[in-house]
């Protein structure tokens, strides 16, 4: 299982929620961070390994203006522990 962190153009998140919807992925916590000139949105979700490469190009293709760096995307692996809980695994990907 993987958690993942985009930050995204906020005029594209309708989409890119259709989008990662469409993939699969059933819970987005979207925040959005407005400043005088830049509007980002921060989303985050879990998926399974299969569906990382898939969200990233949606991120890409979809979640961004096509400027550079219009966009950021992290990749954390989750470790379930004995309690059949999910816990962050501090390394990135």
């Amino acid at each position: 299982m993987k958690k993942i962190t985009a930050y995204v153009n906020t005029t594209r998140v309708h989409w890119l929620v259709e989008e990662l919807q469409a993939l699969g992925v059933q819970e987005i916590e979207v925040t959005e961070y407005f400043k005088p000139l830049s509007q980002i949105s921060r989303f985050e979700l879990s998926c399974e390994d299969n569906l990382v490469e898939n969200v990233r190009t949606v991120v890409h293709k979809i979640g961004t203006r096509g400027q550079v760096p219009d966009h950021a995307f992290f990749v954390y692996s989750l470790e379930e522990n004995n309690n059949g809980e999910l816990k962050k695994n501090v390394s990135k990907i």
